[in-house]
């Protein structure tokens, strides 16, 4: 690539889909270069419809809900179904104003005695997040307290999240049958 003009190379890299994206970025120095380009950068912005910035984290981050999330259903891998209950988290927040005050042990334990599933249904959000506290992320849930902004936490647990999928290099676990994030 080291022949082509700048300009064939802000095409392919426009129109390279996310994840090959994300591989050009980590070989290619020169590659690199134009895709740290502000100009390139917002482009990139405008496409994915997110901002991206120079740390092409948020390119990983779109590459990991592309490869783990499907369009409908759960996922294959218990890293998806983690990416997906903070999609949802963030989605019943910016859609329908919840959040997750009612997920405690108080309401749960009222609730368990009749069923999961009532409890579930009234609070949507708790299966995410339980799901998300077997997996080894409470720390992160329990500093909801701690954030002046719900939407700060939001970025502070997906970020844990997006981290620590990012940490497996691809050695994904298996999501065991009947255990999803979301109901």
């Amino acid at each position: 690539m080291s022949t082509l003009p700048d300009e064939l190379i802000l095409e392919i890299i426009l129109n390279a889909d996310i994840c090959s994206l994300v591989s050009l970025y980590n070989t290619n120095h020169r590659i690199r270069h134009i895709i740290k380009n502000p100009n390139t950068l917002n482009l990139l912005s405008n496409k994915y419809d997110t901002y991206i910035d120079d740390s092409i984290y948020e390119l990983k981050k779109i590459c990991l809900y592309e490869t783990l999330v499907p369009i409908y259903g759960e996922s294959k891998y218990v890293e998806g179904e983690l990416l997906r209950a903070v999609q949802r988290i963030k989605y019943r927040y910016y859609n329908d104003g919840d959040t997750i005050k009612y997920c405690n042990d108080d309401i749960k334990q009222s609730y368990t005695k009749y069923s999961n599933l009532r409890y579930y249904n009234k609070y949507p959000l708790c299966k995410p997040v339980d799901f998300l506290i077997k997996h080894g992320f409470k720390k992160s849930i329990d500093i909801v307290q701690e954030v002046t902004k719900y939407e700060e936490w939001i970025d502070l647990l997906e970020n844990a999240v997006v981290d620590y999928v990012l940490s497996k290099n691809g050695n994904y676990t298996i999501l065991p049958k009947g255990e999803s994030a979301i109901k």
